[in-house]
């Protein structure tokens, strides 16, 4: 099984622990909670959800990559708090956490060193959830009161590795 596909499903049972993303020309880090990662187009992918109120969201719309950081299991609580919870527009988190960055080996984004598993991706799809898709209105009433939807970004794993 290829190596990406491997660390794919590792990754996938962490994810609802939280993730990182790290996005855009200007690195910035935004916490994950939920999405998917799976083969899509004969390819794996990870689908990243950003809701179109955050920094993160122009980042990910300026630009065509970007990299996932999963955690080392019981470390980066508080990355995953502060990234969950402050906006890079006021912060700059990587200097507030004191996170030290490494270049990819195959993207322009840069990911932080001490991360457990580490995605590389490059943006194949982008599309924006609206109100007129959700048939369970339990979902769209509980997630989304206010409707600041998210955008799904479809992104290739390019390389994956376990630090």
């Amino acid at each position: 099984m290829d190596e990406r596909l491997k660390l794919s499903q590792k990754a996938l049972e962490s994810l609802d622990k939280s993730a990182i993303l790290v996005s855009g020309d200007k690195p910035n880090l935004m916490t994950i909670g939920w999405g998917s990662i799976g083969i899509m187009w004969r390819k794996p992918v990870i689908t990243i959800p950003v809701r179109f109120s955050r920094y993160s969201h122009e980042l990910m719309e300026a630009g065509t990559e970007c990299t996932v950081c999963f955690p080392k299991p019981g470390q980066m609580g508080k990355a995953i708090s502060l990234c969950g919870t402050k906006s890079g527009r006021d912060v700059d988190k990587i200097k507030e956490l004191k996170l030290t960055m490494e270049a990819s080996k195959s993207v322009s984004v840069p990911h932080i060193a001490d991360s457990g598993i580490v995605f590389e991706c490059r943006i194949l799809y982008r599309t924006d959830l609206a109100e007129r898709g959700f048939v369970d209105r339990e979902i769209l009433e509980g997630v989304y009161p206010e409707r600041n939807f998210h955008t799904l970004y479809f992104a290739e794993i390019l390389e994956a590795y376990e630090k």
